[in-house]
């Protein structure tokens, strides 16, 4: 969906579980372009930003889940946690508390 200059979103590529936090929405960057961006539910919790050659500051942001620990695995590679998007007197920011 978009709400104004945000697109947020499940698409349909998750980085490797090994690669770093982040690499998910850098890979949504550079096959769709620099824009505002929430991927949603990623067992990660990253924010990026990148600046416009006209000084413009874009971000994206990689949303951690709320699930519990798997019955399967005693430590599972993810991270679970919240996300806020505040919106500011210079536009929207993104915060994320993991926990």
């Amino acid at each position: 969906i978009q709400i104004e200059d945000i697109l947020i979103g499940h698409w349909d590529k998750v980085a490797n579980p090994t690669f770093p936090a982040g690499m998910t929405v850098r890979a949504i960057w550079m096959k769709k372009g620099v824009f505002n961006l929430v991927q949603s539910h990623i067992h990660r919790g990253a924010i990026l930003y990148n600046t416009d050659f006209d000084g413009s500051l874009h971000w994206a942001m990689e949303v951690p889940c709320l699930a519990k620990d798997p019955f399967y695995s005693s430590k599972p590679n993810w991270a679970t946690g919240l996300s806020f998007i505040d919106r500011t007197e210079y536009g929207w920011r993104p915060r994320l508390i993991v926990f």
